[in-house]
């Protein structure tokens, strides 16, 4: 009995090909931590997303306008829905990154029996489902402004995913090389937002001379903004499915760079 219990002790536990507990662990420890604060998830850019709506129902007056061959409201609320789902994307892994490094948490990651690919996998998943949600509530909110069901709901679901995921795993490369509070910061206020904002949240790519336009067009989150458009209004400027390449191209770009920083230890590790 003695000799059974003691090879028993003396052998690692065999998760399988993936560990799908460890795996679904670091999901929801982090997904909870977004939860906990919900009124600052959720709800703050929800809205934050209706207070534009309203300016610039204010500014217009009345006016009739149309942008991107939209009713202005139909082209805004999909920008705006977006604008949160990638912003939201990006906060859920960078700030926890940065709390958990500077808190001496991150050990509780790196210390557990997942591989390097199960980690990023973990990480890009929960910034994928904690985008998607605040995105679920702002749609509610501005449904005074665009009362009608999405368009093609695959695709709305699709483009929702993929901008969370992409964003997410830029907030993990960069909450991983922030060492304090201010590098992240700084990343989101002079890269992130100022990308998300001339990506044609608010105005139509065609408003901007050919040089620009061609500029805004490398971003990967116009993509994810014009697909989302295009889901909930049936109407884009890209095809779809370029998008769709686009996004599954820089996601697996992302993960293979966030996958060699937890393999080597990048930052984590005295």
């Amino acid at each position: 009995m003695s000799s059974v219990l003691a090879d028993t002790a003396l052998r690692a536990r065999r998760f399988g090909r993936v560990n799908w507990i460890g795996l679904w662990s670091l999901f929801l420890r982090d997904f909870l931590r977004g939860m906990d604060i919900w009124k600052i998830t959720i709800a703050a850019p929800a809205l934050q997303s209706l207070l534009f709506a309203l300016i610039f129902q204010l500014a217009l007056g009345g006016i009739s306008v149309t942008m991107g061959g939209l009713d202005f409201n139909a082209f805004l609320v999909p920008g705006l829905i977006a604008f949160v789902v990638l912003e939201r994307g990006f906060e859920s892994t960078a700030y926890m990154m940065v709390y958990d490094k500077l808190e001496g948490m991150i050990t509780d990651v790196i210390g557990a029996p997942l591989t390097p690919a199960e980690m990023v996998t973990g990480f890009a998943l929960m910034a994928a489902v904690s985008a998607v949600l605040p995105g679920v509530a702002t749609w509610v909110v501005l449904l005074p402004f665009l009362a009608a069901l999405p368009a093609d709901p695959v695709a709305l679901i699709f483009f929702a995913f993929a901008g969370g995921s992409m964003l997410g795993l830029v907030g993990l490369a960069g909450g991983l090389w922030a060492d304090k509070w201010d590098h992240i910061s700084g990343i989101q206020a002079f890269v992130v937002v100022p990308a998300l904002y001339m990506s044609g949240v608010f105005f139509s790519l065609d408003r901007l001379p050919e040089a620009f336009r061609a500029v805004a067009e490398l971003n990967p989150a116009w993509y994810v903004i014009d697909g989302m458009r295009y889901g909930l209004t049936g109407t884009a400027v890209a095809d779809p499915w370029t998008g769709c390449v686009v996004l599954l191209a820089v996601n697996a770009a992302l993960w293979l760079l966030c996958w060699g920083l937890f393999a080597t230890g990048y930052k984590t590790k005295a």
